[in-house]
C-alpha cells in the first residue's frame, strides 16, 4: 500500500491533538473509525509501528515515529505552501475585497489608500461595508468581510488577529470666531455649552462620557449622530459645539470651522483586524501594509490640523 498525503496529514494532526484520535478526526472531518483505519494503513505501508497503545488509547509515538517527525513536518509544511500558492494563483483574478469600517475611516483615512490599492490591483473591486463599530468584529469573525478597520475593541477580540495603526483623540469643533476658539480649554469650560457628538453604542462615546464623569462634570449633549459630517453641519447651523474624532477635519472643506484639542481627553488607536488563522490573499496583505505605512503620516497630519490654532509650545493654549 502506498503512503498518501491523507496519511501524513492525519499523523501530523494526531500529534497536534495530543494523541487524541477523535480530536484529530474532527479537524480533518473524518469519522473516528475512518481515522483509525488510516493510521493502521500508514503503519502497514511503513512496516513499523508508529503509535504506542494502551488498550484502545494512543499513548505517544514510537521511537521510529519520533525520528521521522522532522520529515513529517517538512511534508506538512510543503503541502500547506502548495495549497496556499495554488489558492493565491487562482485568486489573482478575484474581483473583490470587502473592508468593514466606520464612516470616519471610510470618509477621511481610506481614500488615499484606495487610490494606491487600485493602482496596484486594478482587477480587484474595493468594497466598503460601512457600519456601526459594535457590529464590525462579528462581520469579520463570521467571514462576511475579508478585513476590518476600526477603533472599537476589535484588538481585544480573541477570534481576531490585528495590527495597530494611527492614534487619535476627540477634539472640539466650533465655528471661527466662537468663544471657545481662544483661551484655555478644558472639560469644565466645554460643559457650559450645548454639545453635539456621536450616538450611544460607540465605545468612544462611552469613554468620552466617562472622562467627564470622572471629573464630576455633566455633559450637555443636545444632538447625537453616527456621521461626523452631519455633526459639523449642525455646528455650522449654530446648534452647538461638536466633539468629534480628530481625524475628521478637512482643512479645505472645513475652512469655516476650527478644531481644538481638549485637556484630559482619552486617546484611541485604530486597528486593522482579520479572522484568526485565516489565510490572507496577496491583495488583502497589501492593504494591511498600506494602512501601516500610511498611519504615521496620517497621525502627523492630524496633529498639524489639531494644533494649528494653538501656540507652538503646547496644545491647550
Amino acid at each position: 500500500m502506498n503512503i498518501d498525503i491523507g496519511h501524513i496529514q492525519l499523523l501530523r494532526q494526531l500529534i497536534r491533538s495530543d494523541m487524541v484520535l477523535s480530536r484529530a478526526a474532527k479537524v480533518l472531518k473524518l469519522s473516528q473509525p475512518s481515522a483509525s483505519r488510516k493510521i493502521k494503513e500508514l503503519e502497514e505501508a511503513v512496516g513499523l509501528k508508529l503509535i504506542n497503545r494502551k488498550g484502545k488509547r494512543f499513548d505517544g509515538l514510537t521511537f521510529f515515529a519520533t525520528r521521522i517527525l522532522n520529515d513529517i513536518d517538512s511534508i506538512d509544511t510543503a503541502l500547506i505552501n502548495i495549497q496556499n500558492l495554488a489558492f493565491e494563483q487562482s485568486a489573482i483574478d478575484q474581483d473583490s475585497m470587502t473592508v468593514a469600517t466606520t464612516h470616519a475611516q471610510a470618509r477621511y483615512f481610506l481614500p488615499s489608500i484606495i487610490g494606491r490599492f487600485q493602482a496596484k490591483w486594478p482587477k480587484v473591486e474595493f468594497k466598503i461595508h460601512q457600519t456601526m463599530p459594535s457590529d464590525i468584529a462579528k462581520l469579520v469573525s463570521n467571514g462576511v468581510v475579508d478585513i476590518a478597520m476600526c477603533t472599537e475593541n476589535i484588538a481585544s477580540d480573541p477570534n481576531l488577529d490585528f495590527e495597530l495603526g494611527y492614534s487619535w483623540e476627540h477634539c472640539i469643533c466650533i465655528p471661527k470666531g466662537h468663544e471657545l476658539s481662544s483661551g484655555y480649554l478644558d472639560m469644565k469650560r466645554i460643559s457650559e455649552y450645548p454639545i453635539l457628538t456621536y450616538v450611544n453604542g460607540i465605545s468612544e462615546r462611552k469613554a468620552l462620557e466617562a472622562a467627564f464623569n470622572n471629573k464630576g462634570i455633566s455633559l450637555n449633549i443636545v444632538i447625537a449622530a453616527a456621521d461626523t459630517d452631519v455633526l459639523k453641519n449642525f455646528v455650522r447651523m449654530g446648534l452647538g459645539c461638536a466633539l468629534i474624532g480628530s481625524m475628521c477635519y478637512d482643512p479645505v472643506q472645513d475652512k469655516d470651522l476650527l478644531i481644538r484639542p481638549v485637556r484630559d481627553f482619552p486617546n484611541f488607536q485604530v486597528a486593522t483586524a482579520w479572522k484568526k488563522g485565516k489565510y490572507l490573499l496577496p491583495f488583502v496583505r497589501a492593504f494591511k501594509k498600506m494602512v501601516i505605512h500610511e498611519s504615521p503620516y496620517y497621525e502627523s497630519k492630524i496633529g498639524q490640523n489639531l494644533y494649528a490654532f494653538g501656540d507652538k509650545s503646547g496644545k491647550f493654549s
